[in-house]
This record gives structure tokens, sequence and C-alpha cells, in this order.
């Protein structure tokens, strides 16, 4: 989202009828190809917990539109996490996608994958109207493109790329002065990841101070607040209130990037350079010491280097210099945010990409033809040559085809999200002191209830697969253990 005026950007000109229906039908033809890569392209295997807890989410919403499911016939009622319970959209989609007749895991990764092909596109239009030349929109469509980080972590199902499409949607339809598309949108993408409040409000509020912007912000606003309400009065997700003290903080933010967005549009050229030096530094300064941005730096680096050259590019034009300072001003907040959640986490600094390719791409939309091809040339050198982590099996559901032929009897385990999602006709209980049923000892059970220790029988001893991945990054690939007995507490 941005407060430039749209009668300030280039007005497109006439195009004949015939030439623009073969664009259209081109881009048709381009959007269906990209989404069949995606859909190719999407691992095997879920994010855990993230996207099991999508599943039973899911489920709860096609039940009784609640995200909250019970798992199995007697099994326990199971409410997500806080985490997950702020982004209802995404498995609202999927329970809509089995209501059609796709099963849940194939529901999430058409979600995901229409969303991941629509990432492209949508960053190379931002940057078009924000006044990028068409080989500068191209070329930040290239760099989300080439993306090794940004390919592999939109490769799983999740939030993510529904978010950043619909992010990018909602910048497009501003840009455009579309205000209640804008609006709705922009929702759409807070009930998708709820960080993205503080660019929503960031935006309406420096909209706001605005003279000519107003009524549009008031607009925008109404019908984003409108949409909000609409989706989570409809699906009732749980929210806690660390959730909503979160929000709140999210909300303190968006106003500290308000002013930080009025304040680009009235520094001096002097100031702009030094703030735009300053952002360029600071992003050196991340790669160096940050440990997910360094290991960004290893995949992505032409990206970076060519966002860097854009910055420098941009300085010179006080059009270009005031709207790269906006998206960096947008960009800043999201990066504190998914640095206090996580600073080792590559899967949330690869979320920025898609703003430093569109500066990129606005930057250098300007230069030579012959220095646009080599950055293009560089960003292809960096597909080919970046690495990123090997994905392999998806452990639970071997483990859960074992588990569906077992004795009769409720599965009690640590992962009651994985196994819930995995045998919906079977009772899953959560592990914990007195729990009675087939007890489940695995990576999940080691990992998060060392403290329990199981009073019964062994059954059978199912091999781990491709283990367990845990947190910190090791695997453990125990045996997984399946006792007939009761949960209790280890003895000190």
């Amino acid at each position: 989202m941005t407060t430039v005026r749209p009668e300030a950007l280039p007005a497109a000109r006439g195009i004949s009828l015939p030439v623009r229906a073969a664009g259209i039908a081109a881009g048709i033809l381009a959007a269906v190809l990209l989404g069949i890569v995606r859909l190719r392209a999407m691992h095997p295997g879920l994010l855990y917990p993230d996207g099991y807890q999508y599943l039973v989410m899911a489920r709860g919403i096609g039940e009784h539109l609640h995200p909250v499911a019970t798992l199995g016939p007697g099994g326990d009622t199971l409410a997500p996490s806080a985490d997950a319970a702020a982004k209802p959209l995404f498995p609202g989609l999927i329970a809509l996608g089995e209501s059609l007749g796709l099963s849940p895991i194939d529901a999430a990764r058409s979600v995901s994958a229409i969303a991941a092909a629509a990432v492209a596109p949508l960053a190379g239009l931002v940057a078009l109207r924000l006044g990028a030349s068409r080989a500068g929109a191209v070329l930040t469509a290239a760099l989300c493109l080439a993306s090794p980080a940004l390919g592999f972590w939109l490769g799983f199902p999740g939030s993510e790329a529904l978010a950043e499409a619909l992010a990018l949607a909602a910048t497009l339809a501003l840009l455009y002065d579309r205000p209640v598309a804008g609006g709705v949108l922009a929702a759409l993408a807070v009930t998708a990841r709820p960080e993205l409040v503080t660019l929503a409000l960031a935006a309406a509020l420096a909209a706001a101070a605005s003279r000519p912007l107003r009524h549009r912000a008031v607009v925008a606003s109404s019908a984003g607040l409108a949409t909000i309400a609409l989706v989570v009065g409809m699906l009732r997700p749980p929210l806690s209130t660390q959730t909503l003290a979160l929000l709140a903080g999210a909300g303190a933010m968006g106003c500290a990037t308000a002013a930080s967005l009025v304040l680009a549009g009235r520094l001096s050229r002097r100031a702009g350079v030094g703030v735009l030096a300053t952002a360029a530094a600071l992003l050196a300064a991340g790669i160096a010491t940050v440990g997910a941005w360094r290991t960004l730096a290893g995949s992505d680096w032409a990206l970076l280097v060519l966002a860097v050259a854009g910055i420098a590019a941009a300085a010179g034009s006080n059009a270009l210099r005031t709207r790269s300072l906006r998206i960096l001003a947008l960009t800043v907040p999201l990066a504190l945010v998914y640095w206090w959640k996580n600073p080792d986490s590559v899967r949330y600094a690869a979320l920025l990409l898609p703003s430093l390719a569109v500066v990129a791409g606005l930057g250098l939309g300007r230069v030579r033809p012959v220095l646009l091809a080599g950055a293009a040339a560089l960003a292809l050198a960096c597909a080919l040559q970046g690495s990123v982590p090997s994905v392999g099996p998806d452990a639970f559901p071997g483990i859960a085809s074992r588990l569906e032929h077992a004795p009769p009897g409720p599965l009690v385990t640590a992962a009651p999200d994985a196994y819930g999602a995995l045998l919906p006709d079977r009772a899953v209980r959560v592990l914990r002191p007195g729990a009675t049923g087939l007890v489940v000892v695995d990576g999940p059970a080691r990992l998060y209830e060392p403290g329990l220790r199981v009073a019964g029988r062994l059954l059978a001893t199912i091999p781990a697969g491709p283990g367990f991945l845990r947190p910190d990054g090791s695997v453990d690939d125990e045996p997984v253990l399946l006792y007939r007995g009761t949960v209790k507490r280890a003895r000190r």
C-alpha cells in the first residue's frame, strides 16, 4: 500500500482492441501456466505444526463454521494455537475447496499454488504502476520468479503465499484508485497474516493526512473494517488475549510507520538520499549480522545486490526516491516483527523479498537496456546457483498409515493436529497425564513432553522414516513406539 497520488502516475497509452485482447489472452495463458508450475513445485510434506493445524481448522470450519474440531469419534476437541487462530482465512478457503470435492491437502496446495503464482506478476504490476519502466516491471517479476528462497518457502501449503498475493493485489487496487477493492483485499490479507495490520493502518493514516486522499482513505478503511468483521464474525476464531495485545502493538507500530510515510514525501533531496543510504547500510548490516539474512544472502545474493543498486539509482529522481522511501518504510516494520518472532527464520525473511524486488525494478528500470539485461542475467545465475534446504518426505503420513491398522482404541499423541488431520475417522487425544489408550511415543512426544512416561504394554515399534525435524534443525529418527496404557508423569 502507498499514498502516492494516482494522478501523478504515468497514464496508459492508447492500445487498439485486437492488441489489448491478444495481451489479455497471453496474460491468462501465462497465469495458467505459472499456476501449473507452482502446483507441481509444491512440496509433498507439510510444515509442522502450521500445515496440520490449518487442516484441522478447516475441518471445524467445514463442519460448523468454527475453526475448532473434534478429532474423531470420542476424540478431544482441539482448538488452534494462538498464532494459527489469528489466520482464519487460509483454513476457510481450504474448507471451501473441500466443499467443491477436493481433499483437504489438495485444497491447501491448490490455494497456495494459485496465490504463489500471482506473487511475481502482481509485484511487477505494482512496480509498473509506481513508475517503473516496462523493463523494470519485468525485472521485478523475474526477480520474484527466480528467487530460490521465495520459491522454496512458497512451496509449502500455508498462509504466506495467500497473504503476499492479497497484499500486492490490495496495493495495486489502491494505486488504481479502487478504494473499496483495495480495502477489502487488504482486510483479507490481514486475516491471512495479522501482522499486515501494521501496513494497512499505516497506509490508511498516511492517506488520511493528505487532503486529496482523505475520502479514499475513509472509504478503503470502512470496506476493510467491514470485511474483517465479516470474516471474524462468520468464522469466530478463538483469539487469545495475547493475540489482541500483539495486535495493539502492531497498531502502535502502524502509527509510527504512517508518520514515516508522510515524512518521506517532505524530505529534501539531501535528506532523502541520506535516508536511502542508511536503508542500504542497514540491509548490508542485516546480511552481515542477522542469521536469517546471512542465510538468505547465500541463495538470493542477486536480488539483494540489485535491491541496493535500485536504491542507489532511485536516489537521483525525486519521484522514485519518495516512492522507494515509502516502500522501505512499509518493509522495515515487517522486518522488525519477523526478527522479533525468530531472527534465524529464513522463512520469514523471504516474505520481504517481493518488496525489495519492487525497489530494484523501480530504480533500475531507468538504466540502460544493456545494464538491465545484465541484471536479469544476474538473477538467472542466482537462480541456477542458489541453494536451498532439501525437503525430504513428510514422516507423519507414513507413520499414520501404520497407525491406521493399529488395534482399536483412541490414539494419544503429542501431535494431535497431525494425526487428527491424517486419521479423521479415528479418535485422537492429547498426550497428558491420565490419558488412556494407544499412546504414541514419537519425535514430538520426546521433544514437547519429555516429563511424561507410559505405564502399559508395548504393542509395536514403527520406523520413523525420514524422522521428525526439531525447531533447532536436528532430526529425531528414533523409532516410534506404540503402547497400550496410561500416561503418567515421570518420577524425578
